[in-house]
């Protein structure tokens, strides 16, 4: 066994230490100066990444305000076009009433002048039905007239009266409760020749009608009255 001495060298051991922190300091600074470029690529690649982000949350929020505008822009075009289809509904409604209406009084005069009706006096010419565009709202037109050898003026008043039934049973309505444009329960008779009553009646909900009863009563030179009672009808 051979023993070796070794000369002891502060000055050398003092080296070794320094060089071995310039070494740990250089790592760390590496290390450092890695992590920070790093961060730096890494921030940046998040801030395109949200710059793209944005420009794309852009372009669907103008593709939405585009959208709803053009959803607005319909749907003002389709109003107007309901509301011109309910115009145009309307005045073929009331072009159709019109014509109806004139080809009634033809056939009243006509009856007026038929000889071989033997009824004289104030007559109930009869009473119509049809259904309005709203559910349980009806047209009605009731007509009355006079067949005499000379005719004169009447006045009185006329009563119309519809009978039915609900959940509850039988109820009634007088014409003023269910036609809102009428003032009074009774409508005013005054005519030479004939009078036609018209409007728009509105059945209340789970009331059926069943008949329709008209009172009557007029005067003139003598005193008429008439007091019928009809069967619901409606001229579809």
């Amino acid at each position: 066994m051979r023993t070796r001495v070794i000369r002891y060298n502060p000055r050398r051991r003092l080296l070794r230490r320094l060089g071995f922190g310039l070494v740990l300091s250089l790592l760390v600074i590496g290390a450092y100066l890695g992590g920070h470029w790093r961060a730096g690529v890494e921030r940046q690649l998040g801030m395109n990444e949200a710059a793209v982000l944005r420009s794309q949350l852009q372009r669907a929020q103008d593709a939405l305000a585009e959208a709803r505008q053009k959803l607005v822009s319909l749907e003002a075009g389709a109003q107007i076009d309901r509301e011109a289809l309910t115009q145009v509904r309307a005045e073929v409604a009331d072009e159709r009433a019109s014509v109806a209406r004139l080809e009634h009084e033809v056939m009243l005069f006509k009856g007026l002048m038929d000889s071989s009706v033997r009824t004289r006096g104030m007559a109930l010419q009869g009473i119509e039905l049809r259904r309005d565009s709203r559910l349980q709202r009806y047209r009605y037109r009731i007509t009355l007239l006079q067949r005499a050898d000379q005719q004169e003026d009447l006045t009185g008043s006329l009563n119309v009266t519809i009978l039915g039934k609900d959940a509850n049973g039988a109820k009634t309505f007088v014409l003023s409760e269910l036609d809102e444009a009428l003032e009074g329960d009774s409508l005013s008779i005054g005519f030479r020749y004939f009078q036609v009553f018209e409007g728009k009646l509105e059945l209340p909900q789970g009331f059926v009608p069943e008949t329709i009863r008209l009172k009557a009563s007029a005067r003139g030179s003598k005193r008429y009255s008439i007091d019928r009672e009809i069967d619901w009808t409606v001229i579809e």
